[in-house]
C-alpha cells in the first residue's frame, strides 16, 4: 500500500470524525484540518497527479459523506467549489515554494505559505457566504460581518480563521517533519549497509 494511499485514508477519516461523534464532542477541531497542509506539502513532496489529487479527492470524498450521513444536505453544492478553488490555490502556492525555494528554504517557505493558504482560505470561502447567503446584508457591512462575527448564534468567523491557522501550521509543520524524518533515516541507510559490509 503506497504512502499516498494511507495519508488519504487518513485525512478523509480525520476529517469526517468529527461529524459522527456526539454534537459538541469534538467542537474544539472544527476547522482544524489537515485539508490544506495536504495541498500545499502535497505540491512539494509528491509527484504526478498525486500532488493535485490526493487532496482535491481527500475533500470532495469526505464532503460527499458528511452532506449523505451528517449534514443531511444534497451531495454536491455550490459552496463545495468555493472550498476546491481555495484548496487548489493552497496548491498553487506549494507549486511555487517547490519551484522557486531551495531545500533549506523550503521548511520555512511552506511555513509562511501554510499561514497565506489559511488567508486565502478564509476571504474566499466567507466572501463567497456573504455573496450567497442572505443573512448577510448585501452591503460593506454585511462583508465585515462575514469575515467578522459571521452568522449570529455559531462561533465567530475569526475563531473559524484562528482554528485554519493553527490546523494548517500544525499539520504543514506535522508533514514536513515526517519527510525529514523519512529522507534523513533513508540518508542513513547506506552508511549502515557499508559499516555492516566493512
Amino acid at each position: 500500500m503506497s504512502a499516498s494511499f494511507v495519508l488519504f485514508i487518513l485525512v478523509v477519516a480525520y476529517r469526517i470524525a468529527p461529524g459522527f461523534l456526539p454534537a459538541g464532542s469534538m467542537d474544539v477541531l472544527l476547522n482544524f484540518s489537515p485539508i490544506s497542509a495536504i495541498a500545499l506539502c502535497g505540491a512539494v513532496y509528491f509527484r504526478g497527479h498525486s500532488r493535485w489529487a490526493l487532496p482535491l479527492s481527500s475533500i470532495l470524498l469526505s464532503d460527499l459523506i458528511l452532506n449523505a450521513f451528517v449534514y443531511d444536505v444534497p451531495l454536491f453544492g455550490a459552496e463545495m467549489l468555493v472550498r476546491y478553488f481555495a484548496i487548489g490555490a493552497v496548491s498553487i502556492l506549494g507549486t511555487v515554494v517547490c519551484k522557486y525555494c531551495s531545500r533549506p528554504l523550503q521548511s520555512p517557505a511552506l511555513l509562511l505559505s501554510s499561514a497565506l493558504g489559511s488567508f486565502i482560505f478564509y476571504i474566499t470561502t466567507n466572501t463567497a457566504a456573504w455573496a450567497t447567503n442572505p443573512q448577510y446584508s448585501p452591503g460593506l457591512e454585511g462583508l465585515i460581518q462575514a469575515l467578522t462575527i459571521g452568522i449570529p448564534g455559531y462561533p465567530s468567523t475569526l475563531w473559524f480563521y484562528r482554528q485554519t491557522i493553527f490546523g494548517d501550521l500544525a499539520f504543514t509543520a506535522l508533514v514536513t517533519a515526517s519527510v525529514w524524518v523519512a529522507n534523513f533515516r533513508v540518508a542513513r541507510q547506506p552508511q549502515k549497509q557499508l559499516l555492516a559490509v566493512s
